[in-house]
């Protein structure tokens, strides 16, 4: 009987060491990125012909660092601080900016391995790494868009020609802004990280690839607004940043039930 009881009590045990592993509850980061603006620049139609898109007509950069609490090694929440540039244009209608501003942002995010049994499937175990978050965020900066001048709008040979240059407000009905402050942002992530582990069989280094889509309450980060009591625009600014980054975790473990 006794020796029974042993053997029971040393199934349980190894049945319990092979269902828990432990994990580092934090992690430091630092991240970059090529951005892409999406402020409603026209390249269809428009009176300045020379305006075409392309793939790199508006991309820039963003880099930033993290702060992250790791629950289990799949679901965290974190700080995150960026310094980003977007720019685009010239466009149909001459418009054309540089803005430059930070952000700061809390935010959550899960894996694929939290919902799914991965030991068993090849496949599964190689996705885990699959991440979803949501976040809240403030920016604030400045672009190099000046103010529209009247007196640049001259009449030459019977026509009316604008002389206001592309990095500035084409018209008076424009209400964009240089300097904007505390502007609310809603980020979207979706990213994968690579895990190595250490010696120990824990998580020590996450080599991510992540797409972040970037939605604002604002209408001033590319300096150009048609005023919305008279043209038909509704659209807030918005940007993403396609990137990697690299966290390290360390300090306090805990147990994650697998």
């Amino acid at each position: 009987m006794k020796r029974t009881l042993t053997l029971i009590f040393t199934l349980f045990v190894s049945i319990a060491a092979m269902a828990q592993a432990e994990f580092y509850n934090f992690a430091v980061g630092i991240q970059g990125g090529m951005t892409t603006a999406f402020t409603g620049f026209n390249y269809k139609n428009g009176v300045y012909p020379e305006a075409s898109k392309s793939l790199t007509i508006n991309k820039s950069k963003a880099y930033g660092a993290t702060v992250d609490y790791y629950f289990t090694p799949f679901i965290n929440a974190g700080l995150e601080y960026n310094i980003v540039q977007l720019k685009d244009g010239p466009d149909k209608h001459k418009r054309q900016f540089v803005s430059d501003f930070s952000t700061i942002e809390i935010r959550g995010s899960v894996a694929l391995g939290q919902l799914v049994d991965y030991k068993y499937n090849d496949l599964l175990y190689v996705m885990r790494g699959l991440n979803f978050g949501l976040g809240y965020g403030v920016l604030s900066g400045s672009n190099d868009v000046e103010d529209f001048k009247p007196e640049l709008v001259v009449v030459e040979n019977g026509e009316t020609v604008n002389k206001n240059p592309f990095k500035s407000r084409q018209h008076k009905g424009d209400i964009g802004k240089k300097d904007f402050k505390n502007v609310s942002m809603f980020p979207i992530t979706i990213g994968y990280n690579y895990i190595i582990y250490n010696q120990y069989d824990e998580q020590q280094i996450l080599l991510g690839l992540n797409w972040k889509t970037v939605f604002t309450n604002s209408d001033d980060i590319d300096g150009f607004n048609d005023d919305p009591t008279i043209f038909a625009n509704k659209a807030k600014d918005m940007y993403s940043v396609f990137g990697i980054s690299v966290k390290y975790m360390f300090g306090t473990r805990s147990l994650f039930y697998k």
